[in-house]
Formats: C-alpha cells, sequence, structure tokens
C-alpha cells in the first residue's frame, strides 16, 4: 500500500462510519512508520461549519485495517 492507497481508505472510513461523504477531505500528513500508515486528515463534517474537523487514522500496510481514529483538539 502506498499513500494515496491509504490516504483512499482513511477517507472510506469516514463515508462508512458516517453514512455521508466528508465535505472538502484533505490530506494533511500521510507517513509510514513501521508498518503502520498514518494519516492526518480534516474535513467539514456538515456543510454547516465554520471550521473543519482534524482527525488521525492509523492503517496497517500489511492488511489495510484501520488500527485507531482520534480526533484532533480544535485550534
Amino acid at each position: 500500500m502506498d499513500a494515496r492507497e491509504a490516504s483512499l481508505e482513511a477517507r472510506k472510513y469516514f463515508e462508512e462510519t458516517r453514512d455521508t461523504q466528508p465535505l472538502s477531505f484533505d490530506v494533511e500528513d500521510a507517513k509510514l512508520e513501521d508498518d503502520t500508515w498514518i494519516i492526518r486528515c480534516s474535513f467539514y463534517r456538515n456543510p454547516l461549519e465554520a471550521r473543519r474537523t482534524t482527525y488521525v487514522v492509523k492503517i496497517s500496510d500489511k492488511d489495510k485495517k484501520i488500527l485507531n481514529v482520534a480526533q484532533l483538539p480544535s485550534k
């Protein structure tokens, strides 16, 4: 899996768990540490939100399994 694939897995996770398309989904950082992709992404959860919500998603490089999802504090 490369950074693009890992980023798509992160987006897919939010689409499936929120049952919606995240608005303006941006990948801010994607890096591989050991056998885990760490994807930092942000998006608007709904059209009325004024601020983006940022998450860190950890994904196994071997089996594409989501290991952890954490929302970062708002700035």
